[in-house]
């Protein structure tokens, strides 16, 4: 789902500004898109405060969440990359667990 006026924000955003949100799912539906989202915001230098959640990346400890939540996200996908791998090269898909 694009958000014409948060895009348009985002292409204003400068160094040294920051974006507030009310809370986390206002700015973003999935995980993977909010981490992106702010990373890409942590780049241009951009802070990011969601006020629900009390998360703040002008603060250590919101710049530690969010370092770590990508960790974890990275983590995810290259586990589920070399599933997909390993599946394509044994000749047939994993069989469940349960």
């Amino acid at each position: 789902m694009i958000k014409p006026a948060y895009m348009e924000m985002c292409a204003y955003a400068q160094p040294g500004d920051e974006i507030i949100v009310w809370r986390l799912d206002r700015l973003s539906r999935s995980l993977i898109t909010l981490v992106s989202d702010l990373q890409a915001l942590g780049e241009r230098e951009v802070d990011f405060q969601s006020l629900c959640e009390g998360i703040d990346t002008t603060a250590t400890n919101g710049r530690a969440f969010f370092q770590t939540v990508s960790a974890f996200m990275t983590f995810g996908r290259d586990v589920q990359r070399e599933r997909a791998e390993e599946a394509m090269t044994s000749g047939h898909s994993r069989r469940p667990l349960c």
